[in-house]
């Protein structure tokens, strides 16, 4: 699920951790489901997610076991080797759009939801072959306090991190086994039959590629010694992941390149993804990347020049670059919202596509608009 305007139009995430923080073992997840089938088609799981704390909690549903997308709601695996995710990932959020209320779901205390997943075209079980699979639930959640109620339009939230307890559901599965992938078209690099639309795609990802640009600069400039680094991007300063992400915002730079040839970017929602504050997303199986109607309220880089804030995470660069990351560095959605990444533990903190949009957007705003740092000097 896919980290924008109505896209992230306001992003942050409602300061509404109640006086009581959920427990730390407060939510668990069991998975339920056939153990043979001989057909992937028939394969089904649902997840139950029991609240076992004193108080009710709401909690952030995508990219999570909670999530009715086709998101990774599952860690799959066969003989202990990962089993390639092939659906969406992302879901950038905007919690300025109406019916985003419906991004969260919210469990009494003692009370359990079930949430029904068909994952037979989200996983690349055909390159695996038959045998048994382990599922494992996507068990790491962003919880606010119920008494915050509906979101508001003026906050800015802060989520509570609730790590579920959780067991493994394993199913052999004799076949037949579908590859996915081959079943969407690629086509033409931007694709948008809305003639306005397209020339919004056009200009967001040149101002993302700025945004790499500034980003890579300023890592090549002062290496993992910054706060800003050190916040967004991971906690230690080791050479060798400076390195590592160097190579990766290259990589971002250079996206023109690699891109024109093997991904789409539409403005059509094809997956079915876009609604309750859905603003972009990725479909992993092929890479290409999906704008929905709140992408196109975003607004330009420039903004953060004359009073934007980059945690209100609305600038239509950041939004490419966050599913940019998705489909060409492999990150994932462990969060949303510029104040809970830097809560991340550091093997989760280079791989969270959030952060590449918080931390690009942080530096043109401090660096960039002011001229200092690296950009001392530029016109």
């Amino acid at each position: 699920m896919p980290t924008s305007p109505a896209v992230f139009l306001i992003l942050g995430l409602l300061a509404f951790v109640g006086a009581n923080p959920l427990q730390p073992h407060g939510l668990t997840v069991s998975i339920a489901g056939p153990t043979a089938v001989t057909t992937i088609a028939d394969l089904e799981l649902t997840a139950h997610v029991t609240n076992t704390g004193p108080q009710t909690v709401k909690i952030l549903k995508y990219s999570t076991i909670l999530d009715d997308l086709p998101t990774r709601s599952f860690a799959v695996s066969k003989d202990n080797m990962d089993v390639e995710f092939l659906g969406i990932k992302a879901c950038e959020i905007s919690w300025l759009a109406d019916g985003v209320d419906a991004a969260f779901v919210t469990i009494g205390a003692g009370e359990t939801v079930a949430v029904q997943h068909k994952v037979a075209s989200l996983y690349d079980f055909s390159g695996a072959g038959t045998g048994s699979y382990t599922f494992t639930a996507i068990k790491s959640f962003q919880v606010v306090s119920e008494n915050a109620g509906n979101i508001q339009v003026s906050a800015i939230p802060t989520f509570l991190p609730v790590e579920a307890s959780s067991t493994s559901h394993s199913v052999h599965i004799s076949g037949p086994l579908v590859d996915k992938r081959t079943l969407e078209k690629r086509v033409s690099f931007q694709t948008c039959a809305d003639p306005t639309k397209l020339a919004f795609m056009n200009a967001a990802y040149k101002d993302a590629n700025d945004l790499a640009y500034f980003g890579l600069l300023y890592i090549l400039t002062y290496g993992g010694v910054t706060p800003e680094y050190l916040t967004y991007l991971e906690h230690t300063g080791d050479s060798a992941h400076v390195l590592d992400n160097e190579s990766i915002w290259t990589r971002l730079f250079h996206d023109p390149i690699e891109t024109s040839i093997t991904r789409t970017m539409s403005c059509t929602d094809d997956h079915g993804a876009c609604g309750n504050g859905v603003i972009a997303y990725t479909w992993i199986a092929t890479k290409n990347i999906y704008f929905c109607p709140l992408f196109f309220t975003e607004v330009p880089s420039t903004t953060l020049c004359q009073g934007n804030d980059f945690s209100n995470r609305d600038i239509r660069g950041g939004t490419v670059l966050h599913e940019l990351s998705h489909a060409m560095i492999g990150t994932m959605d462990y969060g949303y919202g510029c104040a809970f990444d830097t809560t991340l533990p550091d093997n989760r903190v280079s791989l969270n596509a959030d952060n590449y949009n918080c931390f690009s957007t942080l530096i043109y705003q401090r660096y960039y608009c002011t001229r200092t740092g690296p950009f001392l000097g530029v016109a």
